[in-house]
């Protein structure tokens, strides 16, 4: 086998690998090698045209604001915070101990997606009562539709109901 020597070792049947380049490290003249460091470098910029004045005032511009967003974001998470630590620092001694533990109790089974807010059937408002019974007479009014056509029954219109061809038995 080409690439591999015996070795001189008297236990077992060990194989010693030659090594790929003189040096011990990667044969850069090898064509797969080559191709996968080639792979591997980054790709040359085909000369990136510099900026117009106006576009450079824009990209300034658009990274202020953009920095301008960071700093509001930081500020009102900061702000949050030290008003989460003050809220916790008022409680009492032994309130704020049972404050302090994390809470790991895990989601319901049954409950499907992780919100922030509970499922609107918890909700008990009228517009939801007054959805969910609509929806139930929508339904029993399409099973009438339902049962009106599987029986070719006249529908509205005078047209007959049902498929065009009469159905034979057995299929």
């Amino acid at each position: 086998m080409a690439g591999f020597e015996k070795a001189t070792s008297t236990k077992g049947a060990a194989i010693k690998r030659k090594k790929g380049a003189a040096s011990g490290g990667v044969d850069e003249e090898n064509p797969r090698v080559k191709a996968m460091v080639a792979m591997l470098q980054p790709p040359e910029h085909a000369g990136a045209q510099p900026l117009t004045p106006a576009e450079q005032a824009a990209a300034q511009a658009f990274q202020q604001q953009r920095l301008a967003e960071h700093h509001a974001w930081m500020k009102d998470m900061s702000t949050k915070h030290k008003l989460q630590q003050a809220a916790l620092r008022a409680l009492p001694e032994r309130l704020r101990v049972l404050a302090l533990q994390p809470d790991h109790t895990p989601y319901p089974l049954n409950r499907k997606f992780l919100f922030d807010s509970p499922p609107a059937s918890y909700r008990d408002t009228p517009a939801i009562k007054a959805a969910s019974s609509g929806a139930s007479t929508a339904t029993e009014a399409g099973k009438g539709a339902e049962a009106a056509a599987a029986g070719g029954t006249k529908q509205a219109g005078g047209k007959q109901g049902g498929s065009r061809k009469p159905q034979q038995g057995g299929r």
